[in-house]
C-alpha cells in the first residue's frame, strides 16, 4: 500500500513543481512594477527556466525510476509464471548450451537446482528418437517456423517418460540467439491411450457381445463380435442403435424392470436373456450389465457383456434326452423294447412326427422293420400299418443306402430322391424330408434308425448328431446284450465241460473258492458248500506244499507244477496242478485244474526201475561181448579174413553204442531220482573250454571240421567240472554231426550280467542276481524247425529219425545235459535261424544260487526247458 502511494507521488511531483513554478511567475509579473528594467525582467525569465528545467528533470528522474520499477515486477511474475508452470521450460543458446530451466523441468528430469547447468533435453531424448530431436532443432535453427515432436526421454533415474515437444528460435540479425522449448509430460495421456487401444483390440477379438451405452441405453461402443450378431458394418456408427431393442419384447420389458434397476442398485446383474439376431433369430445369451457411476454422483453409463449359449442349451437339452434315453434302454427288457423307447424320445426331442427302426433280418438279405413312433394322426397311422410289410434291400430308400455305407444318410425330398417304392406313399402324406442312422455293434450293422419330416432344414443337423448319439448307445446296449449272453453261456458250458471232466477244475480269486466241480469235490473228499464256505486252496495240500502253493496264487499267472494233496480224511495223493488267470464275472481270478497223478507216479516208478534193472543186467554182458570182439579184432585167435573181420568191428561198434546208451539211461534215472552226486569245485571257463576241445578233436578231424575257441570270461564260477565238460562236448559233438563236411564250429565262452529271476531268487525278495557265464555252440546247417522245439530236450528225441540219417545218437545227450544244468541252477536253450546258423547255449551263476530250481521227484517226466532267443529245434 505504501509502495503503491510513493509511486503516485512520485509520478506526479514533477508537475506539481512545474504548476508551482508557473504560479509564482504569473503572481510576480503582476507585482512587478512597470517600469521594471530589461535586466530584473531577464533575471526572472532565468528563475522561470531554471524552475522548468528543475521540474523536468525531476519528471525524468521520476520516469526512470518508474520503468526500472515496472521491469523488475514483469521479470518476477514472468519468472514465477515459468516456474509454477506444469509444463516443462527450457531456454538453450544457439550452440546448445543450457540458459534456464523451470521447476517443472527439474522435477520431471530428477536434477537440482545447481545441477541442471551441464545437462539438456537433447542428452536424455532416448537413442531411437536422438535423430528426430536433433533435426527439429536444427530447423529451427535454420530459420524454420516452430515445430511439435513427441518422443521418448530418460530421466536422470532411467525412468522413460512421453514428451511433447513444442520449440521455437528467438532471431536477432537474422542469426539464432536462443531456443525456448516447451515440453508437456504425455506419458500417462498415452498410456492411457495404449490401454485403451489394448482394450478395444482385445473386445474386437473376443467372440462376446460388449457393448457401452449411456443410461437412456443408447449405444456408444459396440465390439466386432457384437456388430456381426445384430447385423451392422464394423464402420458403421452405433449412436443411433437403442440397445434394448435387440432384445425380445419380453427381454425388454424384464430389462427394463429388473436388468438396469438391479445394476444400478447392486452395481452389476447377470443372469439369461434372449435376444434377436440381424437375421430376426432369437437366441438365448448369458448377459452381465454393469453399472459405472459419475464422479459427480449416479450412473454415468452401462457396459453390457453376452455370450451366445445356443450350443449350451441345446446340449443341456440333449444331456437330457440322452440321460433319458439312456436310463429307458438300460431298464427294456428286450432289444425291441429299447428300440420302441429310443424312437420315441428322439421324435420327441427333434419334434419329427414319424420315427422307424428297420433290422437287418436273420439271413442278411434285407431290412424289416422292428419298431415305429408317430405323433397319432389318422394319416401317419395309415401310413405306418401300410409300411409294415415293407422291406429294404441294400442300397434301396434311405435306410438301404446306410445299409450298404454305414453311415448316416438324409435326404430333402424323398419324392425326387427317395429311390423306393414307398416314396409315393410318404410323399402322399406330407413326409418328404427323411433322415437315416445306422446303429452298429462293434463293426457290424445291426440296425437302421429311419425319420421322417414334412420338410428337413439347415437347423435339423444338429439333431442328425443326436440320433447318431442314441444310436451309438443302442449299439453298445446290444453289444452288452450279447456279451451278457455269451457270458450266460459260456458259464453254461464250462458247468457242463468241468461236470464231466474227471480232472478238478476250480475257480478262486486270492486262494478262495467262487466254483468247482464235481470231479474236485471227489478228489478231495469235501462237498461243495464246504469248499465256498471258507476253505482255503492252501488247506487242500499237505504243509510242506502250502508256500508254493501261495506263490503260485499271488502270483497268479500260468504256472504248472507238482504238489500232494490233502483230502478231509487226511489221506494223501499225488496231483499234478495247473492254474492260469482270468476274469470271473468282471474281476480278476484264476482257474486251477488238478489231475491225479498217483496211479502214474507209480507205473512211472515200475517202469525207472524195469528200465534200472534190465540196464544193469545188460551192461555186465555186453561188456564181456565188447572185450570179445575186441580180442578177436586183435587177432587173439588168429588172423581173421578181411570179411570175418569186418563183421567183428561192425559187432564191437553196435556193442559200444549200446553201452553207451545204457550209462546215459543210468546217469538220466540219477539224475531224475535225485542220486546224481555233483562234486562242486571252483572252475575256469578257460580250463572248461580246453578240456572240451581237446576231448572232442578227434571227431572233428574225422568229419573234417574246423573247431574255432573264443574265450573272453575270466571270473570263476562253481561247478562239477566232468559234468560242466560232458554238457559242452555233448553240444558240440551235435554241432560237429550236423554241420556241413568242411564248415566251422565256433564255441565261446563270455560273461554278461545277471541269472534269470526265477533260479537266482530275484525279484521274490532274494538279494540281486549275480553274473552268469555263458557257453555257446555256433554251428552253420539245415537248422531247427519251429515245430520241434517242444521235444528237443526230452528223451530218446532224434529229429531225423530216418534210416539215411547221416550221424547217429541216443536221443539222451540233451535231455542228460539240461538236467546236468539245471542241477547247477543255470538254464540251457537253442536259437536257430534255419540254413543260416544254430546256436546252442548253456548259462551257469558264477556265484552258487540261492535258490536250485525243484527237480521231478522220480519218473521220466522232464520239466519243459527254458528256450530264449529266436527257438529253433533239432
Amino acid at each position: 500500500m505504501v509502495s503503491s502511494v510513493a509511486r503516485r507521488f512520485y509520478n506526479w511531483l514533477p508537475w506539481l513543481i512545474g504548476a508551482l513554478g508557473t504560479l509564482v511567475t504569473v503572481g510576480l509579473v503582476r507585482q512587478l512594477p512597470a517600469a521594471w528594467s530589461r535586466a530584473a525582467i531577464d533575471i526572472w525569465s532565468v528563475g522561470l527556466v531554471l524552475t522548468f528545467l528543475l521540474a523536468r528533470t525531476l519528471w525524468l528522474a521520476q520516469e526512470a525510476r518508474a520503468g526500472a520499477v515496472a521491469r523488475e515486477s514483469a521479470e518476477e511474475q514472468f519468472r514465477y509464471f515459468m516456474d509454477n508452470s506444469d509444463e516443462l521450460i527450457e531456454i538453450t543458446s544457439a550452440a546448445g548450451e543450457l540458459l534456464y530451466v523451470n521447476h517443472a523441468w527439474l522435477r520431471t528430469f530428477g536434477y537440482g537446482a545447481a545441477e541442471w547447468a551441464t545437462e539438456g533435453s537433447d542428452t536424455m531424448v532416448v537413442a531411437e528418437y536422438a535423430a528426430q530431436y536433433r533435426e527439429m532443432r536444427a530447423r529451427l535453427l535454420a530459420g524454420g517456423e516452430p515445430s511439435v515432436f513427441e518422443g521418448v526421454f530418460k530421466t536422470r533415474q532411467g525412468r522413460r517418460v512421453v514428451l511433447s515437444v513444442r520449440g521455437a528460435c528467438r532471431m536477432e540479425g537474422g542469426s539464432p540467439v536462443a531456443i525456448r522449448t516447451i515440453l508437456r509430460d504425455v506419458t500417462a495421456q498415452r498410456s492411457a491411450e495404449e490401454a485403451r487401444a489394448r482394450l478395444v483390440g482385445t473386445l474386437d477379438a473376443t467372440t462376446d457381445f460388449v457393448s457401452v451405452a449411456d443410461v437412456r441405453g443408447r449405444a456408444e461402443y459396440i465390439n466386432r463380435a457384437g456388430r456381426r450378431l445384430i447385423g451392422i458394418a464394423d464402420t458403421e456408427p452405433v449412436s443411433n442403435i437403442e440397445l434394448n431393442g435387440i432384445h425380445t419384447a419380453e427381454s425388454r420389458q424384464y430389462a427394463l424392470d429388473v436388468i438396469i434397476p438391479s445394476a444400478t442398485r447392486d452395481g452389476v446383474w447377470q443372469g439369461e436373456t434372449t435376444v434377436l439376431t440381424g437375421e430376426g433369430r432369437e437366441i438365448p445369451v448369458s448377459q452381465v450389465v454393469v453399472a459405472h457411476e459419475s464422479a459427480r454422483g449416479g450412473v454415468w453409463f452401462l457396459s453390457t457383456i453376452m455370450r451366445d449359449i445356443s450350443a449350451q442349451k441345446q446340449r443341456e437339452k440333449e444331456l437330457v434326452v440322452l440321460n433319458a434315453t439312456a436310463s429307458a434302454i438300460a431298464d427294456a427288457a428286450d432289444l425291441d423294447g429299447a428300440y420302441q423307447v429310443a424312437v420315441r424320445q428322439l421324435c420327441e426331442v427333434t419334434a419329427w412326427p414319424y420315427g422307424e427302426v428297420w433290422n437287418v433280418r436273420p439271413d442278411g438279405n434285407a431290412l424289416a422293420r422292428s419298431a415305429v413312433w408317430h405323433t397319432g394322426e389318422p394319416h401317419l397311422q395309415h401310413f405306418a400299418e401300410s409300411s409294415a410289410k415293407f422291406e429294404f434291400s441294400r442300397g434301396e430308400g434311405v435306410p438301404g443306402r446306410v445299409w450298404t455305407k454305414a453311415r448316416p444318410a438324409w435326404v430333402r425330398d424323398i419324392g425326387t430322391e427317395g429311390d423306393c417304392a414307398r416314396a409315393p406313399a410318404a410323399v402322399a402324406v406330407g413326409l418328404r424330408g427323411a433322415v437315416a442312422v445306422p446303429v452298429m455293434a462293434g463293426d457290424e450293422l445291426v440296425a437302421v434308425l429311419s425319420f421322417n419330416m414334412s420338410s428337413l432344414s439347415d437347423e435339423d443337423a444338429y439333431r442328425v448328431r443326436l440320433v447318431a448319439v442314441v444310436a451309438s448307445q443302442l449299439g453298445t446296449h446290444m453289444l452288452r446284450k450279447r456279451a451278457e449272453a455269451a457270458v450266460r453261456e459260456s458259464e453254461e458250458r464250462f458247468r457242463r465241460l468241468s461236470d464231466a471232466s474227471t480232472d478238478g477244475i476250480a475257480v478262486s480269486r486270492a486262494g478262495r473258492f467262487l466254483e468247482v466241480n464235481q470231479a474236485w469235490c471227489n478228489l478231495f473228499g469235501y462237498t461243495e458248500a464246504e469248499l465256498m464256505g471258507g476253505l482255503k486252496a492252501t488247506d487242500l495240500v499237505i504243509p510242506d506244499d502250502r508256500e508254493r502253493v501261495a506263490r503260485s496264487i499271488a502270483d497268479n499267472r500260468l504256472s504248472a507244477y507238482r504238489a500232494t494233496g490233502l483230502r478231509k480224511d487226511g489221506t494223501t495223493f499225488d496231483v499234478d496242478i495247473t492254474g492260469t488267470a482270468i476274469m470271473h464275472k468282471g474281476s480278476p481270478a484264476r482257474v486251477t485244474v488238478i489231475r491225479d497223478i498217483t496211479h502214474w507216479r507209480r507205473l512211472d516208478r515200475l517202469k525207472n526201475e524195469f528200465v534200472s534193472t534190465v540196464s544193469h543186467e545188460l551192461r555186465t554182458p555186453l561188456t564181456s561181448i565188447r572185450g570179445s570182439l575186441g580180442l578177436l579184432e586183435g587177432g587173439a585167435v588168429g588172423v581173421l579174413s578181411p570179411q570175418g573181420l569186418d563183421l567183428v568191428r561192425i559187432a564191437r561198434g553196435n556193442s559200444e553204442r549200446l553201452i553207451r546208451l545204457i550209462n546215459d539211461m543210468l546217469d538220466l534215472d540219477k539224475i531224475e531220482a535225485g542220486k546224481l552226486e555233483l562234486r562242486p569245485t571252483t572252475l575256469m571257463p578257460a580250463d572248461v573250454m580246453r578240456s572240451a576241445m581237446d576231448g572232442i578233436r578227434p571227431m572233428a578231424e574225422q568229419f573234417k571240421m574246423r573247431l574255432v575257441e573264443h574265450v573272453v570270461a575270466h571270473r570263476t564260477f562253481p561247478g562239477d567240472r566232468d559234468r560242466v565238460v560232458q554238457v559242452l562236448t555233448n553240444l558240440i559233438s551235435n554241432a560237429i554231426k550236423f554241420s556241413p563236411e568242411g564248415s566251422t564250429v565256433e564255441v565261446s565262452a563270455i560273461e554278461i550280467g545277471t541269472l534269470p529271476a526265477a533260479i537266482s531268487g530275484a525279484g521274490n525278495g532274494g538279494s540281486p542276481a549275480p553274473s552268469v557265464v555263458r557257453f555257446a555252440v555256433d554251428n552253420p546247417g539245415p537248422g531247427i524247425a519251429a515245430a520241434d522245439v517242444g521235444r528237443l530236450f526230452g528223451r530218446f528225441q532224434q529229429l531225423d529219425a530216418s534210416d539215411t540219417r547221416r550221424r547217429g545218437g541216443t536221443g539222451l545227450g540233451l535231455a542228460i545235459s539240461k538236467a546236468i544244468v539245471e542241477q547247477h541252477g543255470g538254464t540251457i536253450g537253442v536259437s536257430s535261424q534255419p540254413n543260416v546258423k544254430t546256436t546252442f547255449w548253456f548259462e551257469l551263476p558264477t556265484a552258487s544260487p540261492t535258490r536250485i530250481p525243484r527237480r521231478s521227484s522220480g519218473g521220466a517226466r522232464l520239466v519243459s526247458p527254458t528256450v530264449s532267443g529266436a527257438i529253433g529245434t533239432r
